[in-house]
């Protein structure tokens, strides 16, 4: 999968926006300590309706600290060409994320398998008990 840059003097190009169930490569322009480096994957689970016509997208961010213990609100996700992580990883489900789409979304890294977001939606479940 070739991995998009779309960013042209930060305008996002609307026919890009990320989608949900996308796994794109954020900037963290402002230093976000919650985020702690310059760039993490992210996982978009805001509908594709809000992202097009809304200036924010809410996500979830990944990790690559300690594999070994999954919590039941993460999901551990191999580095796949599909996917597009450079390591194996887990999503935390328990915290999302809403950022400027324009700004801050680098390039789309790779696609999230149906499987991977069934799981990802039972463990938002456990994290915030919706139905």
């Amino acid at each position: 999968m070739n991995k998009i840059n779309i960013f042209n003097n930060n305008i996002l190009k609307p026919e890009l926006f990320p989608k949900y169930g996308e796994v794109w490569l954020l900037k963290n322009t402002e230093k976000i300590k919650e985020i702690s480096k310059d760039y993490r994957p992210v996982l978009v689970i805001s509908s594709n309706e809000r992202n097009k016509n809304d200036n924010y997208i809410v996500v979830l961010p990944f990790t690559t600290e300690d594999l070994i213990d999954i919590l039941p609100v993460e999901v551990l996700v191999n580095n796949t060409k599909e996917i597009g992580l450079d390591e194996t990883s887990k999503i935390l489900c328990d915290s999302p994320f809403t950022f400027t789409k324009s700004f801050r979304f680098h390039k789309k890294l790779g696609k999230i398998t149906p499987k991977i977001m069934e799981q990802v939606k039972s463990a938002w479940n456990i994290a915030f008990n919706w139905e």
